[in-house]
């Protein structure tokens, strides 16, 4: 540590250049002489406090200035920068002054300094007068010995007014007297009689290098206009000077002016076939047509802004058709109803006629439906006006043909390319619209649409879809928001043994029972589809018509067993035995309420169920009819039901015709003929990838097909699994944790013995911490080991497989150089991964989370502490434990990341322990001692958990104390 004591008055924190605090401002002068006895501008300086001194030698004093150094100007004041300064304005015209000064000395043939003036020529004189305008208010300049005064343009009279010569524009600048341009772009002028600058607009600089040459001592300057000269001078003077300076104009000339100005009018109307439109060109009372060659005046036109305009009318798309301008392309037509002839208005007035006002372009979004419920049918009627079923119809042809738009009879487009047109366009194929849907101008749908059309409703976003009060009770009543709190669903007995999933699944299949509608009750397997299927038919079986199971042989008298251990009460009868017997019994089915047979029965026995009616048909096992082709299909569709179920954990194995299959089943014609799905859907899913057909078809059945997984509904988090695993060590693993295990264990118990377990917590921590390094894999702490980690090829070993097979992992350790190691061997491996430890911003870690939980397969590698709270990881499930903690519950928090609300998978949590070694000896402990974190790492606290000094010594192997 220095001792030499360094007054501040001598460091350059007080002498500083820059620093003015405690120094005196010195003024500076400027005496401005133009034009010099060159013509040009020139410059000489002073400076003083109360009085100034004219500098005398400018290039010697800038160069003291730069250097810091003190200048004489006369015996009474010295100029002294430790204890003097120039104001900012003051400064920035002393750097301009040293810029002249260094150009000056690269360029010996340049002189621009003479003694104590300094010439400032054309290249400089734009930038000094810069200077003097922006610190106008400031700096202190006089020019021929009076003070120079700075102001922001001028306002001269400009008039114009008619004499006997003709046309008169006066031009009268006297108020300010005569002027000269100080630089050559007239940016300032200089005015000698009042002394002043005059900092001049962009548009008043071009009116006075206009004006110059013809500049007088009256300061009045006047032109005489001739009449054929009226039409530029409004062109070129008063349409350019006139925006931002006032010209008075007399009557007489401002009524002349008017019958020269070009007036443009375009006139808008509609014909067969496309638009029409006029276009005139209007000069008072004269009008011209620009497509009438006749008619043509050099004299009186403006042909370049009369050009302007018919070039607007090429652009659009118009051709000309004798005197008028014709457009029938349609994309053409649809921008210029569309683009509101944005253009063309700013150079000419438009006119519509009524039947042209009456045309637009049309987007057929949803915004503009409405759906009522009549019955059995769905109306929808879309945002279209006065259009008749014919072209209604024609629109579908276009929709099918993929055309951008169809043209309305009335001229009107609608737009088929726009984006809001898609989802229509998706809902009418997802509906299977064609012209037999088509009544009155509105589309008519089948009723079992419902739940699809509000799906699709609510998932593309659509909440300005209009509906009625029978269509929205209907879409309430199906989709179990409005229940009755009285609603009794099956036998009391039931309510204590049916889990909540399976009430679920029997009031879905009630409602849609209630409307006729069918569905696939497509439970994972063990889920009790039977007993739903059983609680249904026991509250909705009608009295004198028995309801129908169809099942494989296997599964005949489960039904019967089932019903009987649940419902007692249900009559059943299964339809079994020779070809007389199940004849005899169908003759008797009506003093029953369910009927089982087998698909092979049925076959046999079609002809007699042809006659029956059935409440309720259920197909158990629903796969037996996924091929239409067989007998099985066509037996269970020849059934005659009020409505039809299917029971199948599995309604697709291989192709989508299985799906068609079952649904041709339940509502026929619900997912159109078999040729045209295969058409429609599966050859655009199965062999084109198409997204869109696949979106389409899932909405469309969704609503009808309920499928729950155990994982989803037998316990409200999945089951957390945490194994143990043992790994071993390379060869140079083990030697180094022998060598350093022995020196450790020595090592501790010379100092426990010595100053006990408390006194020693830093060392035993310090000792722990190496071995489980070492364990996990050496080179944590070594630059240089290559000797492997057999703890990282069995993590490795485990990322792969869990990876490959379609999850997703969580990899937590301590050691974040152990994590680096890691992430180098899945870069090695090719394995896709993240990454997040405590250095990591808050908005890299909720960015890197994001991506993790929203990409694929993935692997997480995270630091224990950074990982163990705040975030949710439900995506992994599961979850790997590289080294073990000291605390559990640590472990155990890190661990919930995945296992939380929200997981849908049962987690699989590895702890790695390598065998042998401190790390099994941890995990025993932590069964044990829960506190071992306060034990060692806040010793202050004690042993607050109970660990004595025996369970370190065990830890280390340490049995005696001498």
């Amino acid at each position: 540590m220095g001792k030499k004591l360094i007054n501040f008055h001598d460091t350059l924190f007080y002498k500083g250049a820059g620093a003015s605090y405690g120094k005196l401002l010195i003024n500076l002068g400027m005496n401005i002489i133009y034009p010099d006895e060159d013509g040009e501008m020139s410059l000489e300086l002073s400076a003083g406090l109360d009085k100034r001194y004219r500098i005398t030698d400018l290039r010697g004093f800038l160069h003291n200035f730069e250097q810091g150094k003190p200048w004489c100007f006369s015996k009474n004041f010295i100029f002294e920068p430790d204890r003097m300064y120039f104001s900012m304005e003051d400064r920035r015209l002393l750097e301009f002054l040293h810029d002249i000064k260094r150009t000056e000395e690269n360029h010996e043939e340049v002189s621009c300094f003479f003694g104590g003036r300094v010439c400032i020529g054309e290249p400089y004189r734009i930038r000094f007068l810069d200077l003097l305008w922006q610190a106008r208010n400031v700096l202190h300049a006089v020019i021929g010995g009076k003070r120079l005064y700075i102001k922001q343009d001028i306002n001269p009279e400009l008039s114009v007014a008619q004499e006997k010569e003709g046309s008169i524009l006066t031009v009268n600048y006297s108020a300010d007297d005569d002027f000269e341009p100080m630089v050559s772009d007239y940016s300032y002028l200089f005015f000698s009689k009042t002394n002043c600058l005059v900092y001049l607009s962009q548009n008043r600089r071009e009116l006075f290098r206009q004006l110059y040459p013809y500049k007088n001592e009256s300061c009045r300057i006047r032109f005489q206009i001739d009449a054929d000269d009226l039409k530029l001078f409004r062109k070129n003077f008063l349409e350019v000077y006139g925006k931002d300076i006032n010209i008075s104009l007399d009557h007489e000339t401002r009524k002349k002016l008017e019958n020269i100005r070009l007036v443009s009018r375009v006139y808008f109307d509609t014909t067969v076939g496309g638009i029409i439109s006029k276009v005139e060109f209007c000069y008072g009372k004269k009008i011209f047509n620009p497509l009438n060659p006749q008619e043509n005046d050099k004299r009186l036109r403006e042909y370049d802004s009369e050009r302007t305009v018919t070039s607007q009318m090429n652009a659009l798309g118009f051709r000309t058709m004798g005197k008028l301008y014709f457009l029938d392309e349609v994309d053409k037509i649809v921008h210029l109803l569309t683009d509101n002839l944005t253009s063309l208005k700013k150079i000419a007035e438009i006119y519509y006629s009524q039947d042209f006002k009456k045309l637009y372009v049309k987007s057929p979004e949803m915004a503009g439906i409405s759906l009522s419920e009549d019955g059995s049918v769905i109306h929808m009627n879309i945002n279209l006006e006065n259009v008749s079923d014919e072209e209604l119809v024609e629109l579908l042809n276009a929709i099918k043909a993929g055309k951008k738009y169809f043209r309305l009879r009335n001229g009107s487009i609608v737009n088929l390319n726009a984006a809001d047109s898609g989802r229509f366009i998706d809902l009418i194929n997802g509906l299977g619209i064609d012209s037999d849907s088509i009544h009155d101008g509105i589309f008519e749908v089948p009723s079992n649409r419902c739940l699809y059309l509000e799906n699709y409703r609510k998932e593309k976003g659509l909440s300005d879809v209009t509906v009625d009060a029978r269509f929205g009770g209907l879409i309430r009543t199906l989709s179990g928001a409005c229940r009755d709190k009285d609603e009794k669903l099956f036998p009391g007995h039931l309510e204590g043994v049916l889990r909540e999933y399976q009430i679920q699944g029997v009031r879905w299949m009630k409602k849609l029972a209630s409307y006729s509608f069918g569905g696939i009750l497509a439970d994972e397997m063990g889920l009790g589809k039977t007993l739903q299927v059983l609680a249904f038919l026991a509250g909705e079986g009608k009295k004198g018509i028995p309801s129908l199971v169809v099942a494989p042989t296997s599964l005949l008298y489960n039904w019967k067993q089932e019903a009987a251990r649940f419902l007692p009460e249900l009559k059943v009868l299964l339809i079994e035995g020779s070809g007389e017997r199940r004849r005899q019994l169908l003759s008797s089915c009506l003093h029953y309420d369910l009927l089982v047979t087998s698909y092979t029965t049925l076959k046999n026995d079609i002809e007699t169920y042809e006659g029956m009616e059935f409440s309720y048909v259920f197909v158990d096992e629903a796969q037996n009819i996924k091929n239409p082709e067989t007998l099985n299909a066509g037996s269970v569709k020849k059934l005659d039901a009020g409505c039809c179920f299917a029971i199948t954990g599995t309604p697709i194995e291989n192709r989508l015709q299985e799906l068609w299959s079952i649904f041709d089943f339940l509502m026929p014609g619900y997912l159109f003929s078999r040729e045209k799905f295969r058409k429609v859907y599966e050859e655009p899913i199965m062999q084109g990838k198409d997204e869109g057909r696949h979106t389409e078809l899932s909405e469309a059945v969704r609503p009808f097909i309920l499928r729950r997984m155990k994982k989803e509904v037998l316990t409200e988090l999945p089951a957390l699994t945490q194994t143990n695993c043992l790994t071993g060590m390379t060869e140079s693993q083990k030697k180094l944790y022998a060598a350093c295990y022995k020196d450790f264990k020595r090592e501790l118990k010379i100092k426990i013995d010595q100053y006990g377990i408390e006194r020693s917590h830093i060392e035993i921590l310090a000792a722990l911490t190496r071995l489980r390094q070492i364990c996990a894999h050496p080179a944590t702490f070594l630059d240089n080991y290559k000797g492997g980690s057999g703890k990282l090829d069995f993590a490795m070993d485990i990322i792969e497989e869990s990876v490959s097979n379609g999850h997703s992992v969580l990899v937590f350790s301590q050691f974040t150089r152990l994590l680096k190691i890691i992430e180098a061997e899945l870069i090695r491996n090719h394995v896709n991964y993240y990454y997040l430890d405590g250095t990591m911003k808050a908005e890299d870690r909720a960015i890197e989370i994001d991506n993790f939980n929203s990409d694929k397969e993935a692997v997480f590698l995270i630091s224990l502490k950074a990982g163990g709270t705040g975030i949710n990881l439900t995506k992994a499930d599961i979850v790997i434990q590289f080294d073990p903690w000291w605390n559990p519950a640590v472990e155990s928090q890190a661990s919930a990341r995945a296992h939380r609300m929200g997981q849908k998978n049962p987690v699989q949590v590895y702890h790695l322990l390598t065998q042998g070694t401190i790390e099994e000896k941890i995990s025993d402990l932590q069964e044990r001692k829960k506190e071992l974190i306060g034990s060692i790492l806040e010793p202050k606290k004690g042993f607050t958990g109970g660990l004595d000094e025996e369970d370190i010594r065990s830890l280390l192997d340490i049995r005696t104390i001498k």
